[in-house]
């Protein structure tokens, strides 16, 4: 489940139950005292995250990036994935998608060619909640329990720790 919205340079992003919208933010110490409705995108997003002037987008089994550092935003780029997104994540160096039978490492060192690093494949298995901490991806899958990815070499994400009897939902 991502996080509704999120906040990157002087734009606040929103995701809808099928739409994103972009809000820019002419204050940025304030930025809810002074806000205008920039982009709307209508469609499925099923969850996003931010890294420096770009958002991705899940869009099915696709990743959409959009560039957010101009005074419109536009599409970049997209990735293919290997399933649907449910949910992504950013931290100073890499994206990380989790969705229907996969987990990702995604190098965003190139917006408009985001490239895979590394995968952890578990087919059968949606994985719908996702959390980063440290070297290690916390993925949930609801009824199909918890997983314990490490992610300390991001080329090869290593299951760790499996708990398939134990609900996991909403992690942080």
């Amino acid at each position: 489940m991502c996080a509704p919205i999120q906040r990157s340079a002087s734009w606040m992003i929103g995701l809808g139950v099928a739409s994103l919208f972009l809000l820019r933010s002419a204050v940025q110490a304030q930025p809810t005292e002074s806000l205008e409705l920039a982009t709307y995108l209508g469609g499925l997003t099923n969850c996003l995250t931010t890294h420096g002037d770009y958002v991705y987008l899940g869009t099915g089994n696709r990743l959409e990036v959009w560039d957010v550092s101009a005074s419109g935003a536009h599409r970049a780029g997209f990735l293919r994935l290997p399933g649907e997104a449910r949910d992504a994540r950013s931290d100073e160096n890499y994206l990380y998608v989790a969705g229907d039978g996969f987990f990702q490492v995604i190098d965003p060192s190139i917006p408009m060619e985001p490239q895979p690093v590394g995968t952890y494949e578990e087919p059968g298995t949606s994985f719908h909640d996702l959390s980063i901490w440290g070297s290690r991806a916390f993925l949930g899958a609801g009824d199909g329990g918890l997983r314990i990815v490490d992610i300390s070499n991001p080329a090869d994400p290593r299951l760790i720790y499996s708990a398939p009897g134990q609900r996991a939902d909403a992690l942080f």
